[in-house]
């Protein structure tokens, strides 16, 4: 017990000697003990992974960097909660770089599967493979964007999702309409489609990157058979036209049990001169 209360009042007698003569070696010690605290509770490496659409700065702005490493350690749910009420975003997990880590943080996120780029009235708009909006392409830069997005992901532009008097939930299931639609007809064709337009009775006008003319196909929301049997009506059609695609302009299959075949205007003017011809 004496010696522990000589060396107190040594230390005591130290640390007074020091505040006397020289203050500031305290001050210096006390600013580095409070920035080295500030830095192992408040300060972090986060590593954003998965992030495509959503930019890394969008997601760094989201998280709640005001409170302290402890508390990432303990409430990783909260921050997955946060993340996880934006639109592009499937699931996010949140996780300490390593066991031991208490200033290194990994945010690995899942987005969501960018399905279709329809043009609604207010804009062209990004949907997911689940017919849900994700988001709105700007337009200031709304042509690059479009373009980017169709090369890169192979996305359709997609016209007559919206109007007048149709709500959002159907604006989703017309969305999940054609993304089955689509997958159909490029898988049975071989053909990639940059763009579709669903009219306002159903019929679907479709432009294949393969061929030079667009192709209708009637209704099927109520019978999916129904594009089955036309696509089959096409498919037979398209070994008839061999090496005529030039001069076709439009294919109509929604017919019962036939198609309307347009010529280009070149192709008309062509055919009437023959006419002509054969007449005189």
């Amino acid at each position: 017990m004496k010696t522990l209360f000589v060396s107190t009042c040594i230390a005591v007698s130290l640390v007074a000697g020091i505040w006397f003569t020289r203050p500031e070696y305290l001050f210096s010690a006390q600013t580095y003990v409070e920035n080295s605290i500030y830095t192992r509770l408040f300060e972090r490496e986060i590593h954003v992974n998965g992030a495509r659409l959503l930019r890394k700065q969008r997601v760094l702005d989201m998280l709640p960097v005001h409170y302290s490493n402890l508390w990432w350690r303990m409430n990783p749910s909260a921050i997955t909660r946060t993340l996880s009420t934006n639109p592009l975003v499937q699931s996010v997990a949140v996780e300490p770089c390593n066991f031991f880590s208490l200033r290194c943080f990994s945010v690995a996120i899942e987005e969501r599967d960018a399905g279709l780029l329809a043009v609604l009235p207010d804009g062209v708009w990004l949907l997911g493979t689940d017919g849900g909006y994700m988001v709105s392409v700007a337009k200031k830069e709304a042509s690059d964007r479009v373009r980017l997005l169709q090369q890169k992901r192979n996305l359709p532009l997609v016209y007559g999702l919206a109007g007048e008097g149709v709500s959002p939930q159907m604006v989703r299931s017309r969305a999940l309409y054609v993304l089955r639609a689509r997958e159909q007809l490029e898988t049975s064709l071989d053909a990639g489609i940059p763009a579709l337009t669903l009219h306002g009775n159903g019929e679907l006008s479709v432009q294949f990157d393969r061929y030079p003319f667009t192709v209708v196909f009637d209704s099927s929301f109520e019978n999916p058979e129904r594009l089955t049997t036309e696509l089959a009506r096409l498919l037979e059609l398209l070994k008839e036209l061999k090496g005529k695609e030039r001069a076709i302009a439009r294919i109509d299959l929604a017919y019962e049990d036939s198609a309307v075949v347009t010529l280009t205007d070149r192709a008309q003017a062509a055919r009437e001169q023959v006419r002509r011809q054969k007449k005189s």
